[in-house]
């Protein structure tokens, strides 16, 4: 069995995503996975292409396209564009650990606190010891991801 570097894998994944979009335009769920693989790659604006199209394909409300594509906008720096489509991912899933998190993030960014403050509380309440983790890195090392 051939040993794999990252690269090519990425490579393989984003040439089978381009072939089955081609096949199947209409499937808003293959943009939002190229739309996560361009995120990883920091390839933000066509990342942020992809979630637009995924969000607009869905009849419905979908967290993670909304989150997809706040990560974007926070890489971005466009934290107040972010918060919005946190919001609605919020509002989709309102146990959405992730959203919270990055929500929070931007919000101490912009100087909003507060916000900042109850998006971090409403963490702890869901319990998650993996992103109080995030949290405490985040507040040492001021990254957004």
């Amino acid at each position: 069995m051939k040993d794999f570097k990252e690269s090519e894998i990425l490579k393989i994944v984003s040439s089978e995503l381009d072939k089955f979009i081609k096949e199947r335009p209409k499937e808003h769920m293959l943009y939002y996975f190229r739309g996560i693989l361009l995120l990883y790659k920091h390839d933000f604006e066509n990342a942020l292409e992809n979630f637009d199209t995924a969000i607009e394909g869905c009849d419905c409300k979908v967290s993670k396209y909304h989150l997809g594509r706040a990560r974007c906008y926070a890489g971005m720096s466009m934290f107040k564009e972010a918060i919005k489509d946190l919001n609605k991912s919020i509002e989709a899933n309102d146990s959405l650990v992730e959203a919270f998190v990055l929500r929070g993030k931007c919000n101490f960014i912009t100087g909003n606190t507060n916000s900042s403050f109850e998006d971090f509380k409403q963490v702890i309440k869901l319990n998650s010891v993996i992103f109080i983790r995030m949290i405490l890195l985040f507040t040492f090392k001021q990254e957004i991801f």
